[in-house]
């Protein structure tokens, strides 16, 4: 659909959509879209756009999209003087941003990020969002630079991210926090001017606000900007307002945010987990040459055949593997073995003092995880396709590239179309 909007005046568009600037000038949180411009929005994300000057537009809706016109200012006057004030601030700055669930985290990185290239600096954004980032896939922590105006960080370009495993930081606190200090590290060894670092919207209960104080103990950033619809990042911030090696700087979520459902988020990250693991290869690697991290069946050694004998005749069954530890015993079963509580317990009995693992061949299918090469980068993500525990190899989907040898497993699960169909254990083989 072509239309004609003049200068000054505001529309929404909510995804799936596309916009053309056919003639004319527009921008979108501090970006100029220009003639021959495009900027896609995906399903459930929405854009709001200013006509700069007489503007001829095209915009395409897709099923559930939609665009109207728009009365409020695109950008809040608050954002504005809290940019100007970062802006005043001596540099390099490192910028953490908090804030609940669809209050406009996000918009605001891209909006301040915009201002700061505008200016000629260099910005690197860290996105700890595991389940709704567009810079990196889901489980993961991602981290892009910025040299120019962007209308969405996918745009960003992507230097590397870190495994946490899981869509959510609940249960992996420890992980998320050792995330985002590795990368922060590995950002500032790009010597930017600007590091922005966007959250994830879990701020109400102890474990949460734990995380986000470990965050900040951690990253000691120049300036927090809280988002918050009343006083609810309040608990998080508050203990800082004595420390003088931080500003604090608090915003009102405004408006016009969108507020997506959970189905609109799980679409959200079955969009990404495409983008990074649709149309991989098959990669088989000897289980030799590779570790696995989070996974009791990589920490075990093979019982000796002593052991091994008694334990077929205790629970009638030959395991797949039979490992252990000093802590655990891990026992992988056949396929079509169902007696997995009867034989836990079993094997329970016979050594009280060891952690019990019955696992099933084939539980290991789909299981998303986290490649490294023997340097500690990162590659990529993958799902497990088989572990052969006889012939000793494990098969991944994956686009990465590298010598692999370091596999974090996650928590999260998908089909072959890349859709979740369960969370597991932390440690789940």
């Amino acid at each position: 659909m072509r239309i004609q909007i003049k200068a000054g005046s505001k529309l929404k568009i909510e995804g799936p959509a596309a916009l053309f600037i056919k003639d004319g000038k527009v921008e979108v949180l501090g970006k100029s879209l220009v003639a021959r411009e495009k900027i896609t929005v995906p399903k459930s994300k929405s854009i709001l756009v200013t006509a700069l000057e007489d503007s001829i537009v095209e915009i395409n809706i897709g099923e559930g999209g939609k665009f109207e016109e728009f009365s409020e200012s695109t950008i809040p006057y608050e954002w504005t003087l809290s940019a100007e004030r970062i802006l005043s601030l001596p540099k390099p700055l490192t910028i953490l941003i908090l804030g609940g669930v669809d209050v406009g985290k996000t918009a605001f990185t891209i909006y301040l990020s915009n201002l700061l290239t505008s200016k000629g600096n260099k910005v690197i954004i860290i996105d700890e969002d595991l389940g709704q980032s567009e810079i990196g896939a889901p489980t993961t922590i991602g981290m892009a630079y910025v040299t120019r105006p962007i209308a969405s960080l996918a745009q960003a370009k992507y230097i590397t991210g870190y495994f946490v495993g899981s869509t959510s930081p609940s249960g992996v606190i420890h992980r998320v926090l050792i995330g985002v200090r590795t990368l922060l590290d590995k950002a500032k060894t790009h010597n930017p001017d600007y590091i922005i670092i966007n959250t994830d919207g879990w701020i109400y209960g102890k474990d949460a606000r734990e995380l986000k104080i470990g965050i900040i103990m951690l990253t000691k950033p120049n300036v927090i900007i809280a988002i918050q619809k009343s006083n609810e990042v309040e608990p998080i911030i508050k203990p800082f307002e004595s420390q003088n090696w931080v500003t604090i700087l608090r915003l009102i979520a405004p408006s016009t945010m969108r507020i997506r459902t959970l189905d609109e988020r799980r679409l959200i990250r079955e969009s990404m987990y495409y983008k990074h693991l649709g149309n991989a290869k098959i990669i088989k690697l000897p289980l030799s040459k590779v570790s696995l991290m989070y996974a009791d069946v990589g920490v075990t050694y093979p019982l000796p055949p002593n052991d091994f004998k008694e334990i077929i005749n205790e629970i009638h069954c030959t395991p797949v593997y039979a490992g252990y530890n000093a802590e655990s015993l891990v026992i992988v079963l056949p396929k079509n073995e169902k007696r997995i509580r009867e034989i836990k317990n079993i094997l329970k009995n016979r050594d009280p003092n060891k952690n019990v693992k019955v696992i099933k061949e084939g539980d290991e299918k789909g299981l998303i995880v986290g490649l490294y090469d023997n340097s500690g980068n990162f590659l990529g993500v993958g799902i497990i396709q088989e572990i052969n525990y006889k012939r000793g190899y494990i098969k991944l989907l994956s686009k990465a590239e590298g010598n692999i040898s370091l596999i974090k497993v996650g928590r999260i699960k998908l089909n072959e179309q890349l859709s979740e169909i369960g969370k597991l254990d932390s440690w789940p083989l």
